[in-house]
């Protein structure tokens, strides 16, 4: 499998309390399978209780090119989400960069 293209990378992030969300899911969970050469998010997968921000987040991440770090990224999900989870999913985005960027490191 060393000639694997893709590796998957997740992140995580704690939901708070006050969200409802909370009562299903802990934590908010972020799957990426990037491309170890293009940097380029092929899929991903966003823990949610609904179909459509999951489904929004979807297509928000894939064709992403992670060389330019995700604070374009971030930028971009404060433009277009607006709820009080955004936050958890920038969270669980940073843990996803660092986890790549170690990776890359090895």
């Amino acid at each position: 499998m060393d000639d694997a293209k893709t590796i998957l990378v997740t992140g995580y992030a704690k939901v708070p309390k006050a969200l409802s969300m909370f009562d299903i899911h802990k934590r908010v969970g972020i799957v990426l399978e990037i491309n170890k050469v293009t940097h380029i998010i092929e899929n991903a997968d966003v823990t949610f209780i609904a179909k459509l921000p999951w489904d929004f987040y979807k297509r928000l991440m894939i064709g992403y090119d992670l060389s330019q770090g995700v604070t374009p990224l971030i930028k971009t999900i404060r433009q277009c989400h607006e709820s009080p989870s955004r936050q958890v999913i920038i969270v669980a985005l940073q843990a996803v960069e660092q986890r790549y960027g170690d990776f890359l490191k090895q």
